[in-house]
Parts: C-alpha cells; structure tokens; sequence
C-alpha cells in the first residue's frame, strides 16, 4: 500500500486546454487558456464567473495518455494490483480512525505526564457507580494551563445526583467537564485523568451546556426543554449518567426554579446518576445531596477551586463573592486601617 501511495502521488498531473485541445502535462504549474484569460480579465478589474469543478470520471482518451507518460509507474501499479487482488483491505481500513483516535490518546497521555497530571485505568465496577480520586480536567491541558487542581467525584445508588452551586469563576463548570470528559474516555476504552477510579459502564450519557445552543424556529427556554426531555425519555430506559451546565438559567428565577424542579423530579424517578451546576441556591431546600464550589480559600485570597460537600446556609457561598472583590470583612478592616494610616502620615 504504501509503494503504491507513492506512485500514485507521483502521478498527479496537470490538464491543460490549448487551441481546442487537451494536453496533459506533468508541470503542475501549467495553466490552461480558460484560466490565463480569467487572470488577466480579474487583474483588470472584471468579474469572472466561478469555475466549477467536475466530478465526471476520466475519459479512455486522457486515461491512455496518462499512461503513456508515466509508462514504467503504470506498469509497477498495475504488478501491484494483481498481486494482490484477492486481499481484502476492507477490515483493515475500517480500523483507520480508531487506530487515529487511539494514536492521539497517547499524545494527550504523553502531554498529561510531562505537565503532572495523572492517569490511570479504572476499575470496571459491576454497579452502577462513579467513584475517582484526584480526579482532572484534561481540556485546561489543552489550553495550556498550568496548575489544575484535581477534585474527587463519589457517585453512588445510595447519592447518584448531585446539584453544584457556588460563585462565579469556583470551578463548577471545570468540575462538571472533568467528570464528563473522562467518563466519556472510560467508555471509549481509554485511561482516565485521575490517580484512582471505579466506574460502572453506563449505557447512555448525555449533557446539556447552553452557550450550545442555536435557536432556529423556537427560543432558547423552549429549545431547552426540547433538549432535557429528550435526554430524559432516553436516560429512562437505561442506566444513564446526566451532565446540566446552567440549565434553565435564561429565564427569570421564578421559572427557572420550578422547571429545575420538574427536571429534578423527573431525575428521582428514574434513578438516574449525574451533576446538575446551577445558580439557583434555593435547590439546598430539596431532598438532594449538594456540592459547593470555590469556598475552599486556606487562608489566601484566591479560592482553591476545590469541591466540597456543601453544609452551610443557601447563601453561604456569598463569602466567596465578597472574597473575590475585597469587600469581605477582613479585606474592609485592612483597607480601613490602610486608609488610617495614610491619614496619619
């Protein structure tokens, strides 16, 4: 195959029109009449009507000149061919974009390891369950992001749902990709980035991510819940993990609320696993476990972006916002004091 690639490049050639005539040459520069008289017509300024190409095949006549210029490849393709005919390269070449896809796999593993980042091949759990340890998310590898902080992610019959509150810029939609992406990757047969997992193989996933959306025919509340019923009506015939980024977030709070209730419901009665990232903190007065994003400071001014099991009041991530601004208590008491003394001076 790859001799007969190399002729076949080889062989490329150009067909040139000239006085009503067809040439074939092997200068791939060459130009015919029609595409001299266009250039010359664009230079001066006129417009020149688009050249379609043709998808004719090649006639006997250029077919036989074809092989009179190029003789001795010709007769090296055609011993080629008939030596192996009756091979069947069908399998094979099936194989093609897998064998891409998993050649790749080892790029991203080898860029992984060169930036710190674990990988590991899971445990295949014989429930349904989604259990990782410093667990990452590998797309910041690819924006070339320097510290990734791992989290753990525990999915289990007994919590399979989660909602994830917390401020902006916490972490919650970089948390929710690192569970998505790399259970996408352990269903594809692929290491995961983590130092440890345990993953049952699920049947369906699916996620929802707003800032998708094209709106057509309908707007983007309708499209939405188009989207999540469908993602329902499949997830309720199999053991099914969900992924919600934001959803519902773009109409007002009153109704947002109550269609992440309907869905939330709907998630209860067929069992299904996954995590639900909103803004809505009114879902810490349901019967459902929450996680809390960016409320982990360690006594520095920047969160740590770790995820944690949330126990505080439905406005306890508010320290987080004041924190980000300085305009928590110990940031107004520094800056008071700040101001204090230059009144002094």
């Amino acid at each position: 195959m790859e001799e007969a690639r190399t002729i076949l490049q080889k062989l490329r050639c150009s067909l040139v029109s000239l006085s009503d005539k067809n040439w074939i040459t092997p200068d791939h520069n060459a130009v015919s009449e029609y595409e001299y008289l266009s250039n010359c017509a664009m230079e001066l300024g006129l417009s020149v009507a688009i050249k379609k190409e043709s998808d004719l095949r090649m006639n006997d006549s250029i077919s036989e000149a074809l092989c009179g210029l190029y003789d001795n490849d010709v007769d090296t393709l055609e011993r080629i061919f008939t030596r192996f005919a009756d091979v069947d390269f069908y399998e094979p070449l099936q194989l093609k974009s897998d064998i891409v896809f998993y050649l790749e796999m080892v790029e991203l593993l080898n860029k992984a390891t060169q930036n710190g980042v674990p990988h590991c091949i899971p445990e295949v759990a014989n429930k349904p369950e989604y259990c990782a340890e410093d667990l990452y998310d590998i797309s910041l590898i690819i924006k070339n992001t320097k510290e990734i902080v791992p989290n753990n992610a525990y999915f289990n019959a007994g919590e399979p749902f989660f909602f994830l509150i917390g401020a902006n810029s916490g972490g919650k939609t970089t948390y929710l990709r690192a569970v998505g992406i790399n259970l996408l990757l352990f269903l594809s047969g692929c290491p995961i980035f983590a130092r440890y997992a345990r993953i049952y193989p699920f049947a369906y996933m699916s996620a929802h991510f707003p800032k998708d959306e094209r709106f057509y025919n309908t707007g983007r509340l309708d499209d939405e819940a188009c989207r999540v019923a469908e993602m329902l009506t499949e997830a309720a015939s199999a053991t099914s993990f969900l992924l919600f980024n934001e959803t519902f977030s773009g109409t007002n709070d009153e109704k947002g609320f109550r269609l992440l209730t309907e869905t939330a419901e709907k998630i209860q009665e067929y069992g299904v696993f996954g995590l639900y990232v909103t803004h809505f903190h009114e879902v810490t007065a349901l019967n459902y476990p929450i996680l809390s994003a960016g409320s982990d400071y360690n006594g520095g001014e920047k969160p740590t972006y770790r995820i944690v099991r949330f126990k505080g009041k439905a406005n306890s991530y508010a320290q987080d916002i004041l924190k980000k601004y300085h305009i928590d208590e110990v940031s107004l008491r520094e800056r008071r004091k700040h101001h204090g003394n230059k009144s002094d001076k």
